[in-house]
């Protein structure tokens, strides 16, 4: 929980967020910054955006430095704009998911405390959802509004022709976007005080427990995080020439890191995806801007993999793809490979450690690992009994470095359960150390299944039934037989895709041929698809 940068991983000496996207401008400022909905903007163009929004933020009654700011939108090209201008007039971003529920975010608001927001126009921005929080302030975000006209016009158009789904009515006393940016651009512009030990972000996740908590991470663990990634991987990227595909929703703190941090301190341009879910529109884009670096996390690659359009992109540009957000079973990864004709890299992390841990480097990649932990980062594996593990063997893994939070909002409670005396972070996943360093995550700690003493991770079972044919993904849970023994369930969704036909009996035998028999599922059920949350993870509470 360290409140400094360490000198060794910053050579350039960034102490806030603000630092690396004026450092940007000035020496990438003509060169395209992101691409939004068929219109590209320049790092100079960013910059002026983030000038005239952050102005107009701060000129509003009722905001004082330190308060926190609601963001909930797509990957819109107000959304990086959005972040930067919060931080620069002075303010905490509190990003929420665009599809939370009124319930979801009156809640997230309460317990943030969060004075104002800034939201897409979506059917639950609206003056119930809002009614009785304490927002002071409302901004609505339309899909186009930092295009210039008269492009906005005729991609508006062009996304009515579409039939896109219709904008959401403006909230009571909300002020649109583009107007709140044309407000802004005649106000002075904000030099709030800048300091490494300032809270940056506040990042609710509920991890498995189900109740969200805010993550407080300060300007020191994102830019630490962002600069040992780069020390990780010093040979990776060629500095203002990449070209990133930003379909990870900028609501939680992985894509934040990968579609605006890293972008920025390596001059990169990114292409924005509002909507990953939607195949036609995203395989158009990634069709018309030639792409190097792809992230992305397992349900994505699979959903990719089995569209034919998608299949048949011209990947020649392409370097490598990475992983992160949950487990990528390695049938996944080799396929993601033969298709794309690029190595796919894995790494793993958390909302309370900014979020990168360890990373497979580039030119020593193995597949099913999560690599090597990343500079200044401290890895111990604990075992049930409190001792150290040693080579290939399960335990907790703990892990200490300048990029692990400060705590979680006003739940000293909760910080104290996940920090050990010498500040360490419990993240309660099962992972092993290879005797190369490399780690493997076993699997989630609640998420354990006990049959007759053996336990079982239903990771393991998950990644070795990924690659039997006619499967497309599944997630297995453990649900108590009438003996009160755990049981392993297996819940496939069949691969619409693939020539061949699965039934549990084959579902069984490949298990029996790959697994040891207490792991051998007892109960398989076939069903459409596997309930997710918002990011992808799959919701094995759902399927027990």
């Amino acid at each position: 929980m360290s409140n400094a940068i360490p000198a060794e991983i910053n050579p350039k000496g960034y102490g806030h967020i603000l630092d690396m996207l004026e450092d940007a401008v000035a020496t990438y400022g003509d060169k395209p910054a992101y691409t939004s909905i068929l219109q590209t903007f320049t790092y100079a163009q960013f910059g002026q955006m983030v000038d005239d929004f952050s102005s107009y933020l701060a000129s509003l009654e009722g905001l004082e430095p330190g308060d926190r700011v609601m963001v909930q939108m797509p990957n819109l090209m107000a959304a990086p704009v959005t972040f930067l201008s919060i931080w620069k007039a002075g303010f905490v971003p509190v990003p929420a998911n665009p599809l939370y529920t009124a319930r979801e975010i009156r809640n997230v608001i309460e317990d943030s405390g969060a004075k104002a927001i800034i939201a897409f126009r979506s059917a639950t921005f609206t003056d119930e959802t809002l009614a009785g929080t304490g927002i002071l302030h409302r901004v609505a975000v339309a899909r186009t509004d930092c295009h210039p006209a008269p492009k906005k016009w005729i991609v508006d158009l062009a996304l009515q022709l579409r039939k896109t789904p219709p904008l959401g009515d403006l909230p009571t006393g909300a002020v649109g976007f583009r107007e709140a940016m044309k407000r802004g651009r005649g106000l002075p512009t904000p030099n709030a005080e800048r300091a490494s030990d300032q809270l940056a972000l506040l990042q609710y996740t509920g991890g498995t427990t189900g109740t969200p908590k805010g993550v407080m991470l300060t300007q020191a663990n994102i830019i630490s995080n962002a600069m040992q990634n780069l020390a990780h991987a010093p040979n990776s990227f060629e500095y203002g020439t990449e070209t990133m595909v930003g379909c990870l929703p900028m609501y939680h703190i992985m894509p934040l890191y990968a579609h605006i941090l890293l972008p920025f301190a390596i001059g990169a341009h990114t292409l924005l995806i509002a909507d990953p879910r939607n195949n036609a529109t995203f395989v158009a884009a990634l069709k018309s801007t030639p792409f190097t670096i792809f992230v992305g996390i397992h349900t994505l690659f699979n959903n990719l993999l089995g569209d034919e359009a998608f299949r048949e992109l011209d990947f020649s540009k392409l370097k490598f793809s990475t992983s992160g957000g949950m487990a990528l079973p390695k049938a996944t990864a080799e396929r993601w490979q033969e298709v794309t004709g690029a190595p796919v890299t894995e790494g793993y992390g958390l909302s309370e450690t900014s979020p990168v841990l360890t990373a497979n480097p580039l030119e020593a990649i193995q597949l099913g690992t999560v690599g090597t932990k990343l500079p200044l980062t401290e890895i111990r594996i604990i075992k049930d009994d409190g001792t150290e593990a040693g080579v290939e063997e399960p335990g907790e893994l703990q892990a200490r470095g300048p990029q692990v939070m400060r705590g979680y909002w006003n739940r000293p409670d909760a910080t104290a359960e996940v920090m050990t005396d010498d500040g360490f972070f419990k993240t309660g996943d099962v992972a092993v150390i290879q005797k190369d360093g490399y780690y493997r995550i076993v699997d989630r700690i609640k998420d354990l299944i006990n049959v007759s003493g053996f336990n079982v991770f239903p990771a393991e079972i998950e990644d070795v039934l990924a690659g039997l044919d006619g499967v497309l993904e599944c997630g297995v849970v453990g649900v108590m037989g009438d003996n009160d023994i755990e049981q392993v369930k297996v819940c496939v969704v069949r691969d619409p895709d693939s020539a061949a036909t699965v039934d549990a009996s084959d579902v069984v035998a490949f298990a029996k041929a790959n697994l040891a028999a207490y792991k051998v599922p007892k109960i398989v059920e076939f069903i459409d698809e596997l309930p997710k949350s918002a990011v992808g993870k799959i919701l094995r509470r759902e399927l027990r």
